[in-house]
């Protein structure tokens, strides 16, 4: 009788698991690093770790939970698909991080890989997460494909998200004090300079929003601190109180006024809108607030 030697045999989700970082690998740019964590039990499976431009390291990572099936059976109607495959646990435990995590999903059959925000998900799916049934992700082929602009914009906003909703908490509790101070710096005597309180005011003024209009993208600007105090300079002389000329605030009154509108409008559609519940449920004297505004009369 001829012995037979019996060998190891690879296990179907091992190998949908190399796949899986295939196509990882295939997407993104060959300078970022993939990073594996030995211990993936509690829902971390690897991290990415991004390079700039220039290939500098620079520290920035992003960590994943790393999903895959056979083949995504979207719906015809909208091309979406729940993924159920997440334990609440898990999930849970993702939305804790302070870096920015991913859960990715690979269709091993046409070798796309998808993406959502973990934290993003949630407060935008509230309700559900709440819920004691099971929670889903929701995946959208068109929305959700991997990217790499798509994913370096959403790095970007989970990266500052701390800091996001510190200055978001501030334009909210400081819209109608950045309102009175830009009525009270309007067409006053040019050649005067404000206060160096009102400086300080205004400093903080402009960090709040420039950091909004940049954490949004939004198409209108304000002009740097440095560039206002060089307006006033090449205008009215000297700046012998280091601050800003009043002339240069008249001149940025209408900039800033479009500038505080265009971020309430955005505001408005988050808090009501896509993020509703969520503040709905946690801070309903901020989502009523914006709900019965009337923008119309924030500078009547």
């Amino acid at each position: 009788m001829e012995y037979s030697k019996e060998l190891p045999l690879r296990a179907d989700n091992h190998i949908k698991e190399t796949v899986g970082y295939k196509v990882l690998e295939s997407n993104i740019p060959a300078e970022w690093m993939i990073r594996d964590v030995t211990e993936r039990d509690y829902g971390i499976d690897c991290y990415i770790e991004l390079v700039n431009a220039d290939k500098r390291l620079t520290g920035e990572i992003a960590f994943v939970q790393m999903k895959t099936t056979d083949k995504i059976d979207w719906r015809i109607k909208d091309k979406g698909f729940r993924f159920y495959k997440v334990e609440r646990s898990t999930t849970n435990y993702l939305s804790g991080f302070k870096i920015p995590t991913y859960l990715f999903l690979v269709d091993l059959s046409t070798k796309e890989m998808f993406f959502l925000s973990v934290k993003e998900y949630i407060l935008e799916h509230y309700k559900e997460y709440l819920d004691l049934g099971s929670f889903a992700y929701e995946f959208s082929h068109d929305r959700d494909i991997f990217t790499v602009d798509a994913f370096l914009k959403s790095f970007q906003r989970n990266n500052q998200y701390d800091q996001f909703r510190n200055e978001l908490q501030y334009f909210i509790s400081n819209l109608h004090h950045h309102i009175d101070f830009m009525w009270e710096h309007n067409n006053r005597d040019c050649f005067l300079q404000i206060e160096q309180q009102d400086m300080m005011f205004f400093e903080a003024l402009h960090r709040n929003i420039d950091f909004l209009q940049r954490y949004f993208n939004t198409t209108n600007r304000i002009p740097s601190i440095e560039d206002l105090i060089k307006k006033g300079k090449s205008i009215y002389g000297d700046d012998y109180e280091h601050t800003l000329f009043e002339g240069v605030l008249t001149d940025l009154f209408d900039v800033l006024r479009a500038s505080v509108l265009e971020l309430v409008d955005i505001i408005i559609e988050l808090i009501t809108g896509s993020e509703h519940y969520y503040w709905l449920r946690e801070k309903n004297y901020i989502y009523n607030y914006f709900y019965n505004l009337d923008k119309t009369k924030l500078f009547t």
